[in-house]
C-alpha cells in the first residue's frame, strides 16, 4: 500500500459527514480496490494469431466448442452459439423466460451437459416445469399433483428420458460473486458442465449494498469471465424496465428497456428480447395473421451474425416452444434509435 492509498482510507475513517455503517462501507470498497489486478497478458505476433484462428475452424474445435441446439431453425437466425460467450433472454414479467430457457436447456442437454441456476425459483418447481416441457402436461397440474392415469405415465417415461440428459439443478442465493466464481469451477469440473443457465440477473444482490447499477456491472463482468475461465457458455435471464409498458402502440422492447445497467448490453455476446403481442392485446399482425400463442425473440445484439427475429410458437399449455418459419425481418426501426445500424 502506498502512502496515497494509506491517506485515503484515513481520510475515509476521519470523514465527519459519513455515519459509522457509511465508512464500514466506505472501507470495504476502498479496501476490495487495493486487491492485485492480475497481470496482462504478453503480446503475440500476427503470424500466431492466424495460426489460433485456423485451428478454430477445425472441424475438431468446432464439435469441441460448439454448443448444439437440437432445434437447427433456432441456429439459423441466432448463428451458432461457442462456449466463452454470454447470452441475456430479457423480457418483462409473464413473457416465459423461465419456461424458454428451461425449453432450450432441454434441447441442449441431449447433448451437452447443463447445469441449471435458479435465483427464482426452487429445484422442486424448476424440476416440474423440466417435466412439464418434456410432457407438455400442464405445470401446475403436476405441482398440485392432479394427473389422470395417462399423464402419470406419460411422467414415468419422461424421468426415465432425463437419465440420459445432464442436467444440474441448484437455487442457492447469491452474494459473494467469489464464493460463485469458486462454486461454478467446481461443479464445472466435477460434472463437466458445457452450459449454465442463470434464472435471473436482478434477483442477485451483492454483499455491500453499493449503487445498484455499479452491482449489476461487477456481476456482469464476473459472469463474463467465468464463460472465459471456465470455458463454458452462460444463459443469463434478465428483467426489463417498466419502460415498455408506457410505450403506445407496439411493445417490442430495445436495448434502453435493459434494466438498471448499460453494461447488460455491454458485456454480452447476444442479447435476446422474448414479447408476447397477444399478452399487450394485439391478437392480429401486421401481415393480418392472428399472434394467439406467438412468441417472438427478438436478437438486438449479435457480435457475429446480425440483428433478427426468431418466431415461436408455444402451446397452450405454456410448457414448450416450436419454431415458425423463418420470416425476413427488418429491425431499422429500433436499432437506429440506439445507433446500432452502424454497428452491423
Amino acid at each position: 500500500m502506498n502512502s496515497q492509498q494509506q491517506e485515503k482510507l484515513i481520510n475515509c475513517i476521519k470523514d465527519p459527514s459519513l455515519s459509522m455503517d457509511q465508512k464500514i462501507k466506505s472501507l470495504i470498497i476502498e479496501i476490495e480496490s487495493l486487491k492485485e489486478l492480475p497481470k496482462m497478458k504478453k503480446p503475440i505476433s500476427m503470424f500466431e494469431s492466424i495460426q489460433i484462428e485456423e485451428k478454430k475452424r477445425t472441424p475438431e474445435f468446432i464439435l469441441e466448442n460448439r454448443i448444439v441446439f437440437s432445434d437447427k431453425q433456432v441456429i439459423d437466425v441466432t448463428g451458432p452459439f461457442f462456449k466463452k460467450e454470454l447470452v441475456v433472454l430479457a423480457g418483462r414479467p409473464a413473457m416465459g423466460k423461465t419456461q424458454l430457457l428451461v425449453h432450450w436447456a432441454n434441447l441442449i442437454a441431449k447433448n451437452q451437459r447443463v447445469l441449471f441456476h435458479s435465483l427464482d425459483c426452487s429445484i422442486s418447481e424448476i424440476t416440474n416445469r423440466f417435466l412439464a416441457n418434456e410432457t407438455g402436461i400442464l405445470i401446475h397440474k403436476i405441482n398440485e399433483n392432479k394427473l389422470e392415469a395417462l399423464e402419470l405415465e406419460q411422467l414415468q417415461k419422461s424421468k426415465n428420458q432425463f437419465k440420459d440428459k445432464g442436467i444440474f439443478l441448484v437455487d442457492s442465493s447469491i452474494k459473494s460473486l467469489n464464493q460463485l466464481k469458486a462454486y461454478y469451477k467446481e461443479v464445472v469440473k466435477e460434472q463437466k458442465i458445457d452450459v449454465i443457465f442463470i434464472d435471473y440477473l436482478q434477483l442477485y444482490s451483492g454483499t455491500y449494498n453499493r449503487n445498484r447499477e455499479q452491482e449489476i456491472s461487477t456481476f456482469m463482468r464476473s459472469i463474463k469471465e467465468i464463460a472465459n475461465d471456465l470455458n463454458v457458455f452462460i444463459f443469463l435471464a434478465s428483467q426489463l424496465s417498466r419502460s415498455v409498458e408506457y410505450r403506445g402502440g407496439e411493445k417490442r422492447p430495445i436495448l434502453s428497456d435493459l434494466r438498471e445497467s448499460g453494461s447488460i448490453e455491454e458485456f454480452a455476446d447476444k442479447v435476446f428480447f422474448i414479447y408476447r403481442p397477444e399478452y399487450y392485446g394485439l391478437t392480429i399482425d401486421e401481415d393480418g395473421e392472428t399472434t394467439v400463442n406467438s412468441v417472438e425473440i427478438i436478437i438486438a445484439k449479435n457480435k457475429l451474425f446480425g440483428v433478427n427475429t426468431l418466431y415461436l410458437e408455444r402451446d397452450p399449455n405454456f410448457t414448450h416452444f416450436n419454431s415458425k418459419p423463418i420470416k425476413q425481418s427488418d429491425l431499422t426501426w429500433d436499432y437506429k434509435i440506439e445507433g446500432m445500424d452502424d454497428v452491423f
